[in-house]
């Protein structure tokens, strides 16, 4: 499988050189890094260019959010011929052996199940043997959460499970996925559109999954900033006038190890 991974930039520069080492030392190398810089103007990719001229790097002149940015990507790179896209924040370091594990957990899986999504198992920065999400949940009243944040990694499954809503952390999105799916919703600027992605797939029968042995240490943190609020909120109210009385569908879903 030919992947694209694309890493969205804004204003991170503490991070991006340690994200983009993790995804260089990578053991599966049919893959291509992609950096976009969402209208930052803060030289740091331009600089990322020159220490790592094999990284293919893209610039916006508006910062359009995560939605419509990565969906003009994924589109690009899906029409260019790549089998799957990895989206991934900038603050995180993968494993060595993060994307050969996504791309043997969708192998292993699409032949059994109507496979949809998959993220890594991802842990905290802070403390590696913490789990930040192996896969969120959603409350009855549309919140998404992370229901396994800060347990133990002793928690994780041992064979890929099916999952609610996929992190948009670290999200395998496959073509067949997006060709029928389409990207992300727009009208999320940011914050709650992974968990729209998932739930319209689930409701079109696809399995989502979290690879459990592809792992991923993110710098995240439970806080909340105004901004964050303001996006939250609407989010939910979007989410919820699209999906009403959605968590009784998704209660009757029955998990399954793969």
């Amino acid at each position: 499988m030919r992947i694209a991974v694309l890493l969205l930039y804004y204003r991170q520069p503490q991070y991006i050189n340690a994200c983009v080492q993790s995804l260089l030392d990578q053991s599966y190398h049919d893959m291509d890094i992609v950096c976009i810089d969402n209208a930052s103007n803060d030289g740091a990719v331009a600089t990322l260019a020159q220490r790592f001229p094999t990284v293919k790097v893209h610039a916006s002149e508006v910062n359009a959010g995560y939605s419509k940015t990565y969906n003009i990507w994924m589109k690009h790179y899906f029409e260019s011929g790549y089998d799957a896209c990895i989206v991934m924040n900038t603050d995180t370091v993968a494993n060595s052996d993060m994307v050969h594990e996504l791309v043997a957990s969708y192998t292993n899986a699409r032949d059994k199940v109507k496979i949809g999504l998959l993220q890594p198992s991802i842990l905290l920065m802070s403390d590696p043997n913490q789990i930040n999400t192996i896969g969120n949940s959603i409350l009855f009243t549309g919140i998404g959460y992370c229901p396994d944040y800060k347990k133990p990694i002793s928690i994780i499954p041992h064979a890929d499970t099916s999952i609610i809503s996929v992190s948009g952390c670290c999200m395998f999105v496959p073509r067949a996925y997006f060709l029928e799916m389409g990207g992300f919703d727009e009208r999320y600027f940011m914050y709650m559109e992974d968990q729209e992605y998932s739930v319209r797939g689930l409701m079109k029968g696809y399995t989502h999954l979290v690879s459990v042995r592809a792992l991923l240490r993110h710098d995240y943190s439970l806080k909340f900033s105004v901004k964050k609020i303001l996006l939250l909120v609407g989010g939910l109210m979007r989410f919820t006038l699209s999906y009403p009385f959605v968590y009784l569908k998704l209660a009757r879903i029955t998990k399954i190890h793969i």
